[in-house]
């Protein structure tokens, strides 16, 4: 009878426990649940934080932009600021650049472009700008007109004759002529070239 007993105990308990094929499908479907709430999770990720990088890398990356600058600053006085209050958004957008000849600084714009420089209002002392590449200010200048009897000895955008028919601008050392400028030529700085040449716009 104790024989029997133990062997009868023995049976049972062999009995309880699982079988290889059976084991391997517990591991199995264990690691498909596994693999899928982690990819379940990688979609919320994805989901929520994508958007906001690449808004961030999209302001970091604006390319070459013209501001405008606040506070109705006299372009005289542009040389003696130590810091430049630009607009919240640029006036003149890369997107708005078809082409820049990096030999005159002659700038063929868009008709958007051309329509905001002709809906300017611009004084005879001149509308203060800077020259952007990634909201970096390069360089700072002057829209002007050619109706104005005021010399400028900086940087200057003439828009009297823009038009539709005429869609091209250029970036010149002073006003009324080159000989009333001072200073360095800031133009051909190699961070507006290079930007320029990674946009295809550069000629």
């Amino acid at each position: 009878m104790p024989l029997i007993s133990v062997q009868r105990r023995r049976k049972d308990k062999r009995a309880k426990i699982p079988t290889t094929a059976g084991a391997d499908r517990w591991v199995s479907r264990h690691r498909i649940y596994r693999m899928e709430t982690m990819k379940l999770f990688i979609s919320i990720l994805l989901i929520t934080f994508l958007p906001a990088f690449s808004s961030c890398t999209n302001g970091n990356h604006e390319g070459v932009a013209i501001y405008l600058i606040e506070n109705d600053i006299h372009p005289q006085q542009l040389s003696t600021l130590d810091h430049l209050e630009l607009a919240d958004t640029p006036f003149l957008t890369e997107k708005e650049i078809i082409s820049y000849q990096k030999e005159t600084h002659e700038i063929d714009l868009t008709a958007d472009g051309i329509k905001k420089l002709q809906k300017m209002d611009i004084p005879v002392t001149g509308t203060a700008f800077a020259l952007c590449v990634n909201h970096e200010p390069i360089y700072t200048g002057a829209f002007w007109k050619d109706y104005s009897s005021v010399s400028y000895n900086g940087v200057v955008i003439n828009t009297t004759l823009v038009s539709q028919e005429i869609p091209t601008i250029r970036i010149q050392l002073g006003y009324p002529n080159a000989s009333f400028f001072r200073g360095d030529d800031p133009r051909s700085d190699p961070r507006i070239l290079e930007e320029l040449q990674k946009a295809g716009k550069l000629r």
